[in-house]
């Protein structure tokens, strides 16, 4: 089964260059998608990993309850309350952990910006919100569709080198928000999310964006509706514009945009680990 998957990630990667721009936005129920990818044909196979290889977005309506998307909101607002913040490497004994990126922490030069308030889980830790129970079904879709066995690195940890990280990410009103980037895709070849929040209600300016083949931002967000779940390729060039722009800031506040994402990253103990890039910075990288 995921042999079909696998065969079909390696033809693209080795026939083209990843892709960076988005092309269309896909809109598919979520129930259906999910019962293609655990009973694929192989003209499925070909037509949705061309899709998103393509720079394609899909949205999956209907992923996900919204009255737990709030739930999981507010639970992990309190939970960062009661817990303080610091960053940690990810190697053995790693707990989880949450901090904030503000305004004033040091830029690296020609890389990316990220402004934001964010939770890290992992997999060798307790699950006091149950992130991980609640979300696996739809994680292990995502592992099956990248080619990957559903189970994939669930016991790892990081001395295995590569490891099931869970990101639940707060972009405050009036500052929150990351530049323009791109992830590796090794061991992962659909970014998976799911918006916690939604545009009109919550947040009313900026949001999640993608670059068109003219390097033009455009915005997503308005596009997705609340409950929906969405993958794309992770060397898509995609940020998130400024939430709110001129509003005023409140970094202890949980107004503004909130995300979830899934993904198997490398841990600290990988030399060279594989991280996002920013376009600049992916020039270099390719070159």
């Amino acid at each position: 089964m995921t042999g079909n998957f696998k065969a079909a990630w390696a033809k693209l990667e080795k026939s083209s260059p990843p892709p960076h721009f988005l092309r269309n936005v896909v809109h598919l129920d979520y129930k259906t998608f999910r019962d293609q990818v655990l009973n694929p044909t192989e003209a499925f196979v070909e037509k949705i990993t061309t899709s998103l290889y393509s720079g394609d977005l899909i949205v999956l309506k209907n992923a996900i309850s919204k009255d737990f998307l709030r739930s999981l909101k507010q639970r992990v607002f309190e939970y960062g309350n009661k817990i303080p913040e610091k960053s940690e490497q990810i190697i053995d004994g790693c707990s989880n952990f949450h901090y904030k990126s503000d305004e004033n922490l040091k830029r690296p030069k020609d890389g990316y910006v990220a402004l934001d308030h964010s939770y890290y889980f992992f997999r060798w830790n307790p699950d006091p919100l149950s992130v991980f129970s609640s979300i696996d079904p739809l994680w292990e879709m995502t592992k099956l569709l990248g080619g990957f066995s559903p189970k994939e690195y669930l016991k790892n940890i990081p001395t295995d080198q590569h490891i099931d990280k869970i990101q639940i990410i707060h972009y405050p009103s009036g500052v929150g928000g990351i530049t323009v980037h791109s992830d590796p895709f090794s061991r992962q070849k659909a970014i998976f999310g799911l918006g916690m929040t939604e545009k009109g209600t919550d947040y009313q300016e900026g949001g999640f964006f993608m670059l068109n083949n003219k390097k033009e931002k455009v915005l997503l967000d308005s596009q997705i509706e609340f409950g929906s779940s969405v993958l794309l390729f992770p060397s898509m060039f995609h940020g998130v514009e400024t939430i709110d722009s001129g509003k005023s800031v409140n970094w202890n506040s949980p107004d503004g945009r909130w995300f979830f994402t899934a993904y198997t990253i490398d841990s600290h103990v990988v030399e060279n680990r594989e991280k996002a890039l920013s376009p600049n910075f992916w020039k270099k990288e390719a070159a």
